[in-house]
Parts: structure tokens; C-alpha cells; sequence
């Protein structure tokens, strides 16, 4: 996995976002308007070099406060690299942090769709749902922040190490005693 700095943005720099735009021909005018009406932007560096970057705004449905996804892309040359993986791992954290309940990111590409499927592997904070928008036949993911406490993890801890499931009723001191 290739290393990358992590810079939040509000206000996306201009020289940076068209250096992106005349690097990387997929990225049209309409990506970069998205991340200029967007709440929030997530850029991953190599020094002042722009790789890739997650952008969002700000979504306050019914059911919760939620980052509406509004750009995700990784520069060509930089595919495969786990750079992707970093954005969305760093734009979750952050999420959290601001108190959100989720993201919702539609119109993903099947790069994206498998980086929220290995996230969803290997995070226990996070539910994804990943599913098709049936009337615009877009891919769409809900991604939900699970409540995770410590005796959850003590509870994992001590099925793994034992292979038995029938420890979920335990209280703290006998999962201890488990492991």
C-alpha cells in the first residue's frame, strides 16, 4: 500500500484541482463543480502532488445526519494502491468525529464498490450496504457508523480465541477468564 498524506479541505485550492483535472482526462468540469459545492474534501498527497480525493456534502435526512458522497477518484496511474482505500477509511473517521450517523455515496464505479467492500471486511464501526438505484441504474452504498464498545471487541476477542459462540452472554470478567 502506497503511503499518502491526508489533507482536509472546506475550500479546495484551485491550482490543485486543475492540476488533477489536466493530469487525469477522466475527471471532467462537472467532477471538480462537485467537489467546489461540496461540504467537505479529503485529498490524498505525494508532497504537493494531488493523488486522489473523496469529497462530500452535508445530508440531513429523517433517519439521521449523514455526508452525502459527491466525488471519489483516484488518479489513474495511482490504481491498485490502496489510495482509495485511505480516502474512504480517513473520510469515515472523520465523519464520526463530526458526529455524523453515515455516508451515502451513489454513482460509484466497481473500484469503488470493491473498496467499500474490503472496509466493510475489516471495520467492525461500520455497517455497508451496497445495492443499484432501480430507477437511475446507478451503484449506490449506505454506509452506517455502528456503536462499537469495548466489550463488543472483548467479545470478538474471546469468540476468535476460542471458537465458541455460545460465550455471547458473558459478562466482561468471565470473557477475561475466556481468553
Amino acid at each position: 500500500m502506497e503511503k499518502v498524506e491526508l489533507r482536509f479541505f472546506e475550500v479546495v485550492p484551485e491550482n490543485i484541482l486543475q492540476a488533477f483535472l489536466t493530469s487525469d482526462m477522466r475527471i471532467t468540469k462537472e467532477h471538480i463543480q462537485r467537489v467546489h459545492d461540496s461540504d467537505i474534501t479529503l485529498g490524498a498527497f505525494h508532497g504537493d502532488k494531488l493523488l486522489g480525493f473523496i469529497s462530500g456534502k452535508y445530508w440531513n435526512p429523517p433517519h439521521g445526519k449523514f455526508l452525502g458522497g459527491s466525488g471519489f477518484f483516484v488518479h489513474t496511474q495511482h490504481h491498485g494502491r490502496g489510495i482509495g482505500k485511505q480516502l474512504v477509511n480517513g473520510l469515515i473517521d472523520e465523519a464520526k468525529k463530526r458526529g455524523l450517523d453515515g455516508l451515502a455515496m451513489n454513482d460509484m464505479t466497481e473500484g469503488a464498490e470493491a473498496v467499500l467492500q474490503s472496509i466493510s471486511r475489516e471495520r467492525e464501526d461500520v455497517q455497508i450496504k451496497l445495492d443499484v438505484d432501480p430507477m437511475k441504474g446507478m451503484r449506490i452504498a449506505d454506509v452506517k457508523f455502528l456503536k462499537v464498545t469495548a466489550q463488543d471487541r472483548l467479545r470478538q476477542a474471546a469468540i476468535a480465541h476460542t471458537g465458541n459462540q455460545d460465550i455471547q452472554h458473558l459478562s466482561t470478567s468471565n470473557l477475561l477468564a475466556q481468553i
